[in-house]
């Protein structure tokens, strides 16, 4: 007879109850220079706090020293470039460094048209890169350049949405593809 054990052990740090339901969870460090994550970002299902935002440290608290916005619901949250952290909510990103909101041209949507015209409803973060699906399908691509601002890809350098399809087709990527 022999016994498996998984994993570490875990030791609790912090409980407490939510307001809500949460439907995601993100953990973020305030720099890649970082040995551990910082920043705890939770998804509510709640409209009046739709968003809640705790520091990791030696007790776990409520964070008021970083620009999270609370006040909508949040899609996605990751580390970008070097130390930079990115929100992504349902009308826009919010663009952090040092704790501190980045002004940018995607920080909300704007109907009138442009690269976020639509709504959010999916994305995806990586350190250099961020994929957004808006509500009409569309797919939009950004990634942090040399400078470290978050610009939309394009081989043409000018941005593009693309159309992703409808239930049961998928997008296939050709690089060799002005528009990919």
């Amino acid at each position: 007879l022999r016994t498996l054990r998984h994993g570490l052990g875990v030791a609790e740090m912090a409980v407490s109850d939510l307001p809500s339901n949460a439907y995601a969870v993100w953990t973020v460090k305030a720099s890649a220079k970082d040995d551990h994550h910082r920043y705890i970002v939770v998804g509510l299902a709640n409209e009046q706090v739709p968003t809640i935002a705790l520091t990791v440290g030696e007790t776990v608290e409520m964070c008021t020293n970083v620009k999270f916005l609370t006040d909508r619901k949040t899609v996605a949250v990751g580390e970008l470039g070097n130390d930079m952290i990115v929100q992504v909510h349902q009308t826009g990103l919010n663009i952090l460094k040092g704790g501190k909101e980045v002004p940018h041209a995607l920080s909300k949507v704007n109907p009138a048209g442009g690269l976020l015209s639509k709504n959010i409803k999916a994305a995806a973060v990586s350190q250099w890169q961020v994929a957004l699906v808006l509500v009409d399908n569309s797919l939009v691509y950004l990634e942090v350049n040399a400078k470290g601002d978050l610009v939309a890809a394009s081989a043409s350098a000018t941005p593009d949405n693309l159309a992703v399809g409808t239930d049961g087709q998928y997008l296939k990527a050709a690089s060799g593809e002005t528009l990919g």
